[in-house]
C-alpha cells in the first residue's frame, strides 16, 4: 500500500491534520491482475554473503544508506570482524569496501542511517530486553584524508535501556534529532536537547483515546517534512488502523495532532516505510506499508 500524505490548505493549516490524497497499489489478488511472469536473476549484484548475524538489514523502517562524496555508503554487517562497520561502495569494480569504521560491535543490532549534508547519525540498538542492546546514537564526521568517516567525540551515547523491535532516527528544521520505537506495546519517542549527546527521557506518544498502545509486533517510524514538521507513522494491529502524530517544530513536547491515515479491516502491520519530499511546497509525504489483509 502506498499512501500520499500532504498538509492541509493554508486555511486549515492550524489545524496540522494530514490528508490522505489517494491510495495506490493494492497487491496480491486484490487487483485481480494477470500474473506477471517470472523473470531470470539478471538485475542488481549479488554481493559478500554474512554469517554471524541474523537479518542485519531486515527491520523496515530503517536504512542502511547514504550518498556523499559523489559515493554510496552503507553501515553493514562484516562476519570476520563480527561487527557492523562504514563500507563505502567502488562504481568501478561494482562492490563495497570494508573502511573498518566501527559502528557497533554488538551483531545483534539493528541500525537506522540519517546524513544532513555534512553529518552522518546513526541510531543502532538491539531487541531484546537487555540493556546490553541498548539504543545508541553515534555521528560521524567525512575526513577526505582517508575517504571515510571518522566518529565524532563524545559518541556514543545511549539513549533508553533495554531494545525494541527497531528505531528510527530523523533531525527536524531546528536542528533537534529525533528517534521513535515501539517498547511494551507502546508508541515512544525521544530527542536531543541543545546538543546531540543529551537526550530527553523516552516518553509515550501523547495521543487521543490511547491510539498509540499497539500489539507487541508494531513499529513506528519517523519523518520530518514540511520544512518545520516532525511525524510518527505506525501501524495498530490491535485497532487494525494506521496512524500518522504531527508535531511542530519547537513545540512542547505533548503538542501532537493525530490523524487515522487508513482504516479498514486488517489494514495494519509492522511492514512500513516513509519519506519526505525535499523542499517540497505541497509538505507531501509518500509512505509504504503492507496491510494484514491476506486474501
Amino acid at each position: 500500500m502506498l499512501l500520499q500524505l500532504a498538509r492541509p490548505t493554508n486555511s486549515l493549516r492550524n489545524r496540522t491534520s494530514v490528508v490522505v490524497l489517494f491510495a495506490i497499489a493494492l497487491l496480491g489478488s486484490m487487483l485481480a491482475a494477470p500474473q506477471t511472469p517470472a523473470y531470470a536473476d539478471d538485475v542488481g549484484t549479488v554481493d559478500f554473503s554474512y554469517a554471524g548475524a541474523t537479518a542485519p538489514t531486515g527491520q523496515k523502517p530503517q536504512s542502511k544508506l547514504w550518498y556523499a562524496q559523489s559515493t554510496w555508503w552503507a553501515v553493514m554487517y562484516s562476519s570476520s570482524a563480527t561487527d557492523f562497520h562504514i563500507y563505502r561502495y567502488s562504481w568501478a569494480n561494482d562492490n563495497w569496501t570494508d573502511t573498518g569504521v566501527l559502528v557497533d560491535e554488538r551483531a545483534n543490532s539493528f541500525v537506522d542511517v540519517l546524513y544532513d549534508g555534512t553529518k552522518v547519525y546513526i541510531v543502532t540498538g538491539g531487541q531484546s530486553t537487555s540493556s546490553t542492546v541498548s539504543p545508541r546514537i553515534l555521528r560521524y564526521s567525512y575526513a577526505s584524508s582517508t575517504n571515510s568517516w571518522t566518529r565524532d567525540s563524545g559518541f556514543p551515547v545511549t539513549i533508553n535501556n533495554g531494545g525494541a523491535e527497531a528505531y528510527v532516527l530523523a533531525k527536524d528544521s531546528v536542528g533537534t534529532l529525533w528517534v521513535t520505537f515501539t517498547q511494551g506495546s507502546k508508541v515512544y519517542v525521544t530527542h536531543s536537547s541543545g546538543s546531540d549527546t543529551n537526550w530527553v527521557p523516552k516518553y509515550q506518544l501523547p495521543t487521543p483515546n490511547n491510539e498509540s498502545s499497539v500489539s507487541a509486533d508494531d513499529m513506528s517510524t519517523v519523518v520530518s517534512y514540511d520544512n518545520n514538521r516532525i511525524g510518527v507513522l505506525w501501524g495498530n494491529q490491535n485497532t487494525q488502523k494506521m496512524y500518522f502524530a504531527s508535531h511542530a517544530d519547537g513545540a512542547n513536547d505533548q503538542q501532537w495532532n493525530l490523524d487515522t491515515v487508513y482504516d479498514v479491516p486488517e489494514g495494519a502491520d509492522d511492514h512500513m516505510n516513509i519519506k519526505s519530499v525535499a523542499s517540497d511546497p505541497a509538505g507531501r509525504i509518500f509512505a509504504v506499508f503492507k496491510t494484514s489483509m491476506n486474501h
